[in-house]
């Protein structure tokens, strides 16, 4: 508890000196969220969103599991020549960062365009062990991939709009657009070096099609402010292969603290399923070449903090925030890599 004040104390300082604003900071949902509220006719809205997660050790369904125990489990590419009939790569850390450019337009009282581009940078580090007799390590090697990932259109409709509550439902189509065989050099369990495509978590994109559809409520009190929304994503078009259908529902409460700041807590379970076909291409004695090991059932708490301030004129606020996801439980569909605690950070502006 006294790192997680040490992490936010700045940020509560900062946030607490911006007083005198119009907005509330409870009119909008945790950063976290999106596609939560709308706008009146010709206003528009730009939002800039950077998210940082990291993935650190190995779970099999909801346990932890060492090296060890991995390179007793068996290669699934164990057909392939010179495959070793064991595992014999271990993920041990990933860092994946996010950078989301937004925008909305409304173009009636009732009904708000939004659509969004992510860029996304994604880092993993493994080791390396023989593939057969003492299955000593050889060593590590690093992945790296960078890509503008995918484009999102959304419709978001009022379905009830008043002082007290406010109903939205939502639909759009996220467009996978970055490359999906991107290239790595790894260290082989024959302790060679080679260029592969790398493994589905790795790549740019899965080139997929989906359809994204969502349901939003909030209800405000003098002080603070309810929400839910649970939302969905289904494929509709893949190549070869595409990440599963995903399910999340979120609920929060945001309490204002001033005028100009507020704090929120936020559940939020998901619940992804795996992946959609496969590319004969990405192999190896490692578990993220494996389609079935991606996916699994989530839930996060989330601690956050939301301003207003002007620091561009015009008749509304701009807008600050802060989340700090923290993972509760994790039961993932069989071997993979264990989440970390998630940062997002937000700035919106409307005219």
């Amino acid at each position: 508890m006294h790192e997680l004040m040490k992490f936010f104390a700045p940020f509560v300082i900062f946030f607490s000196c911006c007083l005198f604003c119009d907005d509330t900071p409870i009119s909008h949902a945790p950063i976290g969220v999106m596609g939560d509220h709308t706008h009146q006719k010709d206003e528009i809205m730009i939002s800039l969103r950077i998210a940082s997660m990291k993935m650190r050790g190995n779970l099999l369904g909801s346990n932890v599991i060492n090296d060890n125990q991995i390179l007793e489990l068996p290669n699934p590419n164990v057909g392939m020549p010179n495959a070793p009939a064991n595992l014999s790569i271990v993920p041990k850390e990933m860092d994946m960062k996010m950078f989301m450019l937004g925008g909305m337009l409304a173009v009636t009282d009732k009904v708000t365009l939004m659509g969004m581009m992510m860029f996304q940078e994604l880092n993993m580090n493994s080791n390396t062990f023989q593939g057969m007799m003492g299955r000593n390590l050889l060593g590590s090697f690093n992945l790296s991939s960078e890509a503008l990932s995918q484009i999102s259109l959304f419709g978001l409709v009022d379905i009830h709009k008043s002082n007290l509550e406010k109903t939205i439902f939502s639909i759009g189509i996220v467009k996978s657009i970055g490359p999906n065989d991107k290239m790595g050099n790894i260290l082989t369990p024959m302790n060679t070096r080679i260029d592969v495509i790398m493994p589905y978590g790795m790549q740019g994109s899965d080139k997929s099609t989906k359809l994204s559809v969502g349901y939003t409520y909030k209800k405000f009190y003098d002080l603070s402010s309810i929400g839910v929304q649970v939302k969905t994503k289904l494929n509709i078009e893949k190549k070869n292969w595409a990440f599963g259908n995903k399910y999340e529902s979120s609920v929060w409460w945001q309490q204002l603290i001033n005028e100009n700041f507020a704090w929120s807590l936020r559940y939020k379970i998901s619940k992804e399923e795996s992946i959609e076909g496969g590319d004969s291409r990405i192999f190896g004695p490692v578990q993220t070449a494996n389609p079935y090991n991606y996916g699994g059932l989530n839930s996060h708490l989330g601690i956050g903090v939301n301003t207003t301030f002007h620091l561009f004129q015009s008749e509304h606020s701009d807008r600050l925030a802060l989340e700090l996801l923290i993972p509760v439980n994790q039961n993932k569909n069989n071997l993979q890599m264990q989440n970390k605690n998630k940062v997002i950070i937000g700035y919106q502006k409307a005219f």
